[in-house]
């Protein structure tokens, strides 16, 4: 997600020419960044589905969609496609972080490890960081090599709290052997 958010200012341009890819480049960044929530979202979709809690998602995404009417509509008048590609981004956003407070809470009652604050604070906002970064470069008009260094560094970042926040010892050690093995 970050690489396409990086790097849509260049190769929208070379793809659909200089034309189109000014109204496209911010509505597919802002389309990434919401893909990118709702894929981590489907962790706890998934969970409260497995779990016999269909109907309250059910009933979160039912919810959502008169706040996301108005809101596209008001954000298309305003912002243009832009806008509404912000504001489905938002939803996402907003349902990701419901699927996985529910699940989170529903992960303590079948009695698995809930995530601890840490592991909450950098699933929000390491992507968050992240994509606030390359979006901020691309605001300040800035060039590819910034653009594809902080790309670099909130990858880096994610990687990096995926390994030690939320994959524990054992495990990591485990991998490791097994790679030091490998032929």
């Amino acid at each position: 997600g970050v690489v396409i958010v990086a790097t849509a200012p260049l190769l929208l341009p070379w793809w659909l020419g200089e034309a189109f890819a000014g109204e496209a480049v911010p509505v597919a960044q802002w389309l990434t960044i919401g893909v990118v929530a709702s894929v981590i979202a489907q962790a706890g979709f998934t969970f409260l589905q497995a779990t016999g809690r269909a109907g309250w998602v059910g009933r979160l995404q039912l919810s959502e969609v008169l706040v996301y009417s108005v809101g596209a509509w008001l954000a298309a008048g305003t912002w243009g496609a832009a806008g509404v590609g912000g504001g489905w981004s938002a939803r996402a956003f907003v349902d990701c972080v419901a699927l996985l407070v529910a699940a989170n809470r529903q992960v303590r009652s079948v009695g698995v490890p809930a995530f601890t604050r840490a592991q909450w604070l950098g699933l929000l906002l390491v992507p968050a960081g992240a994509f606030a970064a390359v979006l901020g470069a691309e605001t300040a008009e800035a060039g590819v090599v910034l653009r594809s260094v902080l790309a670099c560094v909130a990858g880096g970042g994610a990687l990096a709290w995926g390994w030690w926040g939320l994959i524990d010892r054992q495990t990591r050690a485990g991998w490791l052997l097994r790679l030091q093995r490998t032929p």
